[in-house]
């Protein structure tokens, strides 16, 4: 499946909030409330493409949705912006979700008016 759009929440300290969205907006920005830290970057055709297969490697549609509770941290993935998957937990991030996560972050340029290091996913 094409998703449009993800969004990663991380609900620990320092709370993060990763978006992707592929469609009409075309922009990924990576948000630390606690930080007062916002990123983004705007996904041109060959950014896109890569984040794309990075992606799809990563196998979701064949992932089972978690519902855990207590969530340090979830993903949920949209499909013509309906929500189609959303994979959660309160243990470490699976290798392949922070991969792309980390891909993401480092893509991310700083617009904030006070420079903070990088959030950590």
């Amino acid at each position: 499946m094409n998703y449009d759009k993800l969004i990663y929440r991380k609900t620990t300290q320092p709370e993060i909030v990763l978006t992707v969205d592929f469609g009409g907006i075309g922009e990924l920005t990576v948000a630390s409330e606690s930080a007062g830290e916002v990123t983004w970057r705007r996904l041109t055709t060959p950014v896109r493409d890569v984040l794309q297969a990075k992606l799809a490697a990563c196998g979701f549609d064949s992932w089972q949705s978690e519902d855990t509770s207590p969530v340090c941290w979830g993903l949920e993935l949209f499909h013509n912006g309906q929500l189609a998957k959303r994979i959660c937990g309160c243990n470490a991030v699976p290798e392949m979700i922070r991969s792309l996560l980390e891909f993401c972050t480092a893509l991310a340029e700083n617009r904030s008016k006070r420079r903070i290091a990088q959030p950590t996913i």
